[in-house]
């Protein structure tokens, strides 16, 4: 319809969202508008009143018609025969009401029609059939009412359409309906006075929970009905004054049918016994076995047939037609009885009511679905399934750290929860290596292993999460990761589901429950939904991050001397500057045990973010300059020297530098930790359990032993952690590395 210089959709039509907002246009017999994108054509009216067929157009206005508007072509009373077009995707509401010498639609079936409002076609009296598409989703209240001479629907059953509501009430002429399968809902008299239907076959629409009142009212034809399995409640006179309707047996698949309201079966005198499911608990007012004829009314003989779990229906049937009772005593009883039936032939479905578990046993409840028998059996335990953990620990003494391996089983049922949900296989092994399917798994094999390290297998105070797609923000906690106790977890930047899983499971089961989690890096690093699964499972979850990766090491730097506060200790006497753009020496660094601090390496002069740093935390320790000056230039050295002493850890090439450093701080090693010098994931998470057990981390590649060699002869070391799999460090490597 027309509002003012504009008109809009109907309600209840589909509009993809745009409004309707141009002026209405005439164009031969149609006026229509246009959507506010000009895609399609809305028909507002038809304007010839003497024609008795119509052709509408396929485009009006050069585009395609896709709506029939409301009540476009109400009370065309000589209107035969309606083509419409295949663009047609909406009639609205009223749109051919009171057409009442309309006989046919044709070509709906080739339409993209989607949505019916409602009473589209009421009171087209003529109407012998409608052909419905496979697209249609949508009929609205009352669409094809009082249509009387209606006689067919067909390509219902094919559509989507999961609500009748009063859809072909007063069709006198329609002797058979098939329905889609998505059907949930037939209420407000979907059916009424359909004197002419002979079978309903519902059984197919097993989404349908309820038949609602008036459903099927009138429809004295009616013989047989076929209910759906999910049925649970069938509404006020929805059978009312079916005279034939028989079928004792209608509800025998209801498994789930709980209500019968209130003059359900009223005149339905032909149904003599009607099963009711042991799942019902109401039978209202007069639901059942009541007639009213021509001013007399009363009940007629008939039984409700149960099985033994039915009393509560004898029970609510009687309290319901308790006036009936009271009144006249001895009258119900005459008419309507009940009887109990034996269940002969028990059809038991089973459910688990207390699952099994790997040590206690569980329940199963198995139910008759015909009479409701129950009873119980026991489920055996489980027993544990165990699958190798993400764990690999190694068993230390003070006189050789790696003397014996063990692999730690977790039952991939219980995943470790109960006591004995674990196992341990000890094995004699020198050497361990620290290797995951990928660079996130081997940092929780890492951790787990400091977790048994530093706490004999309990409860972590902190845990690091940093991104394994660079190195700078990992490097930068590690000294954070020794004053908090904290093993560093990897995380990709783009969120994964598995590693996440992961890492929540280990966070969650191996530090206690105030424990802190510092999140290292920026929402570039660390994306938020990382984050926030993380602070689900530790509330005191913190990030860490600045503007760049030198911001971030700085605010990382701070944390970890406030929480050196708090305990009432101090930072120690060296710190180490590295180059924040190559990974190779703060990788080395990371297992000192000291400050990182990391430095642009190529500028030619101090930062001044760097120098107020230093001039702040750092100004009376000693600074051990990790490289060469190609890889820290001599100008920042320079600068540094001005504040407080410095000097440098620096060989030919980063292999030799990385036992330059281990010379500094490892003068008595108990043992290395060897890492590739070729890439840094599986280097990233080595500096606590290389500080921890005061092993040096040595950078290693093939050809590239000789400086390790040395250092490990000197120091007499025989044994190492291995980071990352033989593609990393090969076994080749390990030996020459430990080779006497």
């Amino acid at each position: 319809m027309l509002l003012g210089s504009a008109a809009a959709l109907p309600q209840g039509t589909f509009t993809d969202s745009v409004s309707i907002t141009a002026s209405a246009v005439t164009e031969g017999d149609f006026t229509y508008v246009l959507s506010a994108n000009n895609k399609y054509a809305l028909i507002t009216k038809y304007n010839n009143t003497s024609n008795t067929t119509c052709i509408i157009p396929d485009k009006l206005g050069n585009v395609p018609v896709e709506v029939i508007g409301a009540e476009a072509f109400k009370g065309k009373t000589k209107l035969q025969r309606v083509t419409v077009p295949t663009s047609l995707r909406v009639i609205s509401s009223n749109a051919f009401e009171n057409c009442t010498a309309l006989t046919v639609v044709d070509g709906l079936r080739n339409t993209q029609l989607t949505s019916v409002s409602d009473y589209a076609f009421k009171g087209c009296t003529n109407m012998r059939n409608i052909n419905f598409p496979k697209t249609l989703e949508m009929l609205g209240l009352n669409v094809c009412e009082n249509c009387s001479s209606l006689e067919s629907v067909i390509g219902l059953q094919n559509t989507k359409v999961d609500s009748l509501n009063g859809t072909f009430r007063n069709c006198k002429k329609l002797s058979s309906i098939f329905f889609p399968s998505t059907v949930k809902t037939l209420t407000n008299g979907a059916f009424e006075n359909n004197s002419s239907l002979i079978t309903i076959d519902l059984s197919g629409c097993t989404g349908l929970k309820a038949i609602g009142n008036n459903a099927f009212k009138g429809c004295t034809a009616l013989k047989t009905v076929y209910m759906p399995s999910s049925l649970e409640t069938l509404g006020e006179y929805a059978f009312y004054d079916c005279k034939y309707l028989t079928g004792e047996y209608m509800f025998k698949n209801c498994k789930n049918l709980k209500s019968i309201k209130k003059e359900c079966f009223t005149n339905c005198e032909k149904l003599k016994s009607l099963y009711v499911p042991y799942s019902a608990t109401e039978m209202a007012y007069c639901s059942y076995g009541f007639s009213y004829k021509s001013g007399s009314y009363g009940f007629y003989d008939c039984s409700i047939l149960l099985y033994n779990s039915g009393d509560a229906v004898e029970s609510a049937y009687k309290k319901a037609n308790e006036y009936w009772y009271k009144n006249f005593p001895g009258y119900f009883d005459r008419f309507v009885k009940f009887e109990y039936l034996q269940c002969t032939n028990h059809n038991y479905t089973d459910t688990v009511t207390t699952p099994a578990t790997c040590t206690q046993k569980g329940t199963k409840t198995y139910t008759c679905t015909i009479c409701g028998d129950t009873y119980t059996k026991p489920i055996e335990a489980t027993g544990h399934h165990f699958v190798e953990s993400i764990t690999y620990a190694v068993e230390l003494d003070a006189s050789t750290p790696v003397k014996k391996g063990y692999t730690k089983y977790k039952c991939e049922k219980c995943w470790g929860t109960l006591p004995d949900g674990y196992k341990t296989v000890v094995k004699d092994k020198k050497n361990v290596r620290f290797q995951g399917a990928s660079r996130y798994e081997t940092s929780l094999l890492i951790a787990e292993r400091v977790r048994t390290e530093k706490y004999s297998g309990g409860k972590l105070t902190s845990v690091i999460v940093a991104s394994g797609d660079d190195f700078a923000d990992a490097l930068s906690a590690s000294y954070l990761s020794v004053v908090a106790n904290a093993p560093i977890l990897l995380v990709p930047k783009n969120y994964n589901v598995k590693v996440m899983n992961n890492i929540l499971s280990f966070i969650d089961s191996s530090t206690t429950t105030n424990a802190g989690v510092y999140v290292i890096g920026g929402k570039n690093a660390i994306p938020p939904q990382t984050f926030n699964e993380i602070k689900g499972v530790r509330s005191s979850t913190e990030r860490l991050s600045g503007s760049d990766r030198y911001e971030t090491n700085k605010q990382v730097i701070l944390k970890a001397q406030s929480l050196l506060k708090a305990n009432k200790k101090s930072l120690p006497s060296s710190a180490i500057v590295a180059d924040g753009m190559n990974y190779a020496d703060a990788l080395s660094a990371s297992a000192a045990g000291v400050p990182i601090i990391l430095v642009y390496g190529k500028s030619k002069t101090l930062p001044a973010n760097v120098k107020n740093l230093v001039t702040d935390v750092f100004k009376d320790k000693t600074l051990v300059i990790a490289g060469g000056e190609s890889a820290v230039s001599s100008g920042i050295q320079t600068g540094l020297s001005n504040i407080t002493s410095t000097t440098r850890a620096a060989g030919s090439d980063r292999y030799a530098t990385s036992v330059e450093i281990a010379k500094k701080f490892f003068p008595s090693p108990s043992a290395v930790t060897i890492a590739t010098g070729m890439n840094y994931p599986d280097g990233l998470c080595g500096g606590l359990l290389s500080y921890s057990t005061n092993c040096p981390m040595i950078l290693t590649a093939k050809g590239k032993t000789s400086s390790a060699n040395a250092y490990a002869k000197s120091k007499s070391v025989s044994t190492a952690w291995i980071l990352g799999g033989t593609a990393a460090v090969s076994d080749d490597d390990v030996t020459n590395v430990l080779k006497k």
